[in-house]
């Protein structure tokens, strides 16, 4: 009887465990959907993005639901809620990406977009003192591929054909690289 109390004892203790883990203990990268009316997404993502020892909560609220109109509000995870900045996404919101330009584990953002006119666009953020600084921005008609995988980032961005006048992006496009120095992206 006492070894059959200590079998379930010891198998609901290890149940706790794991809903702990799955509640308290969720990756820090996770996205966290919540619906607040049929008007307003907001995604939520808590990181210490500037290695402060505090973590930000970064939030984008989509004011229509469309991917246009998005607005992405950072503000400290402490009592006060500390708001430290906010910015409008230009064009429609693809994705974020949070990544480690210096190997440095401070964060900077990259937010992926489309102008209205159906270009692609990449803009850098990194957050300092006085909020949010632009640290690079780039657009291109046929495409962007970023690599954010070595803190010696390179972003490739496609260049469109001139034919006749003509713009176009048929797979042969010429490629301009741009790498991170350490301050700023050059072109390399």
């Amino acid at each position: 009887m006492i070894r059959r109390i200590m079998k379930l004892s010891f198998f609901a203790c290890i149940l706790l465990f794991i809903v702990y883990c799955l509640i308290g203990c969720a990756p820090e990268h996770k996205i966290v959907r919540d619906k607040i009316d049929k008007s307003k997404t907001v995604e939520t993502y808590r990181k210490d993005i500037n290695k402060d020892g505090i973590r930000e909560v970064i939030s984008m609220e989509e004011r229509d639901n469309s991917g246009e109109n998005v607005v992405i509000t950072i503000c400290k995870e402490d009592k006060a809620k500390t708001k430290l900045d906010s910015i409008a996404v230009e064009g429609i919101f693809k994705r974020i990406r949070f990544v480690d330009l210096n190997g440095d584990q401070v964060l900077a953002l990259a937010i992926f977009s489309l102008t209205p006119e159906g270009a692609y666009r990449l803009i850098i953020y990194k957050l300092s003192d006085d909020g949010l600084k632009r640290v690079f921005s780039i657009t291109s008609k046929c495409g962007i591929d970023a690599d954010f995988s070595s803190p010696l980032s390179r972003i490739k961005v496609v260049k469109p054909n001139r034919i006749a006048g003509e713009e176009t992006c048929d797979g042969n496009q010429e490629l301009d690289t741009w790498i991170w120095s350490g301050e700023r992206y050059i072109k390399g």
